[in-house]
Order: C-alpha cells, then structure tokens, then sequence
C-alpha cells in the first residue's frame, strides 16, 4: 500500500496504514461533532481547538507473543467451522 508522508511516497503495510487512517478519521468525526455542537449553542466553544493531536505512533514490529503459531491457528478455525 502506497502512502504520501511528506510529499514523498512511501510503503506501509496494509495494517499500520488501516491504523493511521483509523486514527484520523475517529479524530476527524470527534472535530466535526464538537463543531455541530457550537453551531447548535450547546458548546461556546469547540474545546477541540486548544488540543494539540498527533496519531500515536504505530509498532513496525509485530510482538510474536500476542499472534497465534500455525497450530493455535488451525485449532481456532477447525473449532470455527464445526
């Protein structure tokens, strides 16, 4: 998966790019309903605007620990499919 960083183009794996953008549009939807609740004068203000954000920073790493071996895997997926 392709992704711009910068102007400059650069390879992400599928999951780490599905995280960022996650992140952005949870973010993005948070904005805009704080946005609709001071047009609705339920809000004086968008406190959203005094905060700083940056999407955390993703692990290039997968933790072999929290992934399932090959044989955990099929026990899972026999027992799903009876």
């Amino acid at each position: 998966m392709f992704a711009l960083a910068g102007g400059a183009v650069m390879i992400l794996p599928v999951g780490v790019l599905a995280v960022l953008l996650h992140a952005v549009r949870k973010r993005a939807v948070l904005v805009g309903a704080a946005g609709y609740a001071v047009e609705q004068r339920l809000l004086a203000a968008n406190p959203l605007d005094r905060i700083r954000w940056k999407a955390a920073e993703v692990a290039e790493t997968v933790d072999r620990r929290s992934v399932a071996s090959p044989a955990q895997a099929r026990r899972l997926l026999a027992a799903v499919r009876a």
